[in-house]
């Protein structure tokens, strides 16, 4: 007969569940817990659980996920059934979701006031600025009255996003009126609701980012790394884009995690340990400048490249943080070397499968995640998370990471063309 004292803990999961062992991730002393599965619907998820009868205690899968709520009354009415002690979810789409949910429940973890901090880029940055730190003009956008007088003062250039966006998704610069002109009429913007938009001025300038775990206000650990170019310009003209993590301990390491630390503290403190991911922009002679930062872990092969560099994985641990298990420090099992990793965003066309070896040396891996002789019946990406190859990346130094990095952008376009 089954205890009814075992924890039962709700998982909001938008992710593959093959990657992501929540219940071997959430078991503790106490033994396994009881977990209620709320999925995204599709057939790699139903495969998964197909495969792995009776792993979760109860399963429910939904389709559209970001945008059905039905997700929210389905917990409740799990918690009504029997009490939930903790929610766990570990996607961009569902920070605030999850924190509602624990705040209607009276459940430790996350709540809606620092949810929305991370999540609303105007609060974010309003907050950053007050406690000091640099970041780049902005202004909230309800009309696109706002759009022209804020290009009018800041003729270099502008960027306008939603203010809950993620992945590069929506974000368009803007540099002339007619291309002003050009975006409100393919934004279609509705002339009597806000715009859920914000604008802010261009920075041409290199772009870092700073991935770790914080808890209560605080950085826990962190590794610092630098962009080859922005997201949004890899999109745009669909071209790579690498991250490159930076020499332990140098300047710019020291320089950017400390900001990372700066910016986690001007933020309302989220209870229990969580991922973070915070990208800077840092012109050359000036200081770092918070573009944005995210309460979860960041995209792309992040997650592999801080598990390789500080034995770390940032996944397992929010889940274990936001299900209330106790941070047991970092491990030792790091290497200390540097990693990274080069994505190639969806083009929009054919190309030709690669070799299965990579020649370049520190390349770990390259992985082709979709069949790319299908990809000529497909848009171009309009994400981050829209791409078709990529690969991990190694080296002893920064500096040898970069010609790892240009190895193998050469050899996989040279290889994939068709």
């Amino acid at each position: 007969m089954e205890m009814t004292t075992r924890r039962r803990i709700a998982v909001l999961s938008k992710k593959s569940l093959a990657d992501h062992d929540y219940p071997g991730w959430l078991a503790s002393a106490d033994g396994r817990p009881q977990i209620v599965l709320f999925a995204e619907d599709s057939d790699a998820t139903r495969a998964h659980l197909a495969e792995r009868p009776g792993v979760y205690h109860r399963h429910r899968l939904f389709g559209n996920w970001k945008g059905n709520r039905a997700v929210d009354e389905a917990v409740l009415a799990a918690h009504a059934e029997q009490p939930i002690d903790s929610v766990v979810a570990l996607s961009e789409c569902d920070v605030v979701r999850a924190a509602q949910l624990r705040d209607r429940l009276g459940l430790r973890g996350p709540g809606p006031r620092a949810a929305r901090a991370y999540r609303d880029k105007l609060q974010m940055k309003t907050l950053a600025r007050r406690a000091g730190i640099a970041v780049p003009e902005f202004a909230a956008v309800d009309s696109v009255l706002d759009l022209d007088d804020f290009l009018a003062a800041h003729p270099a250039g502008i960027v306008v996003k939603p203010v809950d966006g993620a992945g590069a998704a929506e974000v368009r610069t803007v540099t002339s009126r007619d291309e002003l002109d050009r975006w409100a009429r393919m934004r279609n913007l509705s002339g009597d609701d806000t715009a859920g938009l914000m604008v802010e001025e261009y920075v041409d300038a290199p772009m870092f980012c700073v991935d770790g775990l914080a808890r209560e206000g605080r950085v826990l650990l962190a590794v610092a790394s630098r962009y080859t170019r922005t997201p949004l310009s890899s999109l745009s003209e669909v071209e790579p884009l690498g991250l490159l993590t930076l020499d332990r301990g140098s300047r710019a390491d020291l320089v950017l995690q400390q900001t990372a630390r700066r910016v986690v503290a001007a933020l309302p403190p989220m209870n229990g340990v969580h991922s973070f991911h915070c990208e800077l922009f840092w012109p050359r002679g000036g200081q770092p400048l918070l573009c944005e930062i995210a309460a979860r872990t960041g995209g792309g092969k992040i997650r592999w490249m801080v598990d390789h560099v500080l034995g770390v994985d940032l996944e397992a641990e929010a889940a274990k943080g936001q299900a209330g298990l106790p941070w047991t420090g970092a491990p030792s099992s790091g290497t200390g070397s540097v990693a990274g990793f080069v994505l190639f965003p969806r083009p929009g066309r054919r190309l030709k499968p690669l070799p299965r070896v990579c020649p370049v040396p520190g390349v770990v891996e390259v992985h082709e995640r979709v069949d790319l002789s299908e990809t000529e019946e497909r848009s171009a990406a309009h994400k981050s998370s829209e791409y078709v190859i990529d690969a991990t990346l190694t080296a002893g130094t920064h500096s040898e990471l970069s010609a790892v990095h240009a190895g193998a952008v050469t050899w996989i376009q040279q290889e994939s063309a068709w």
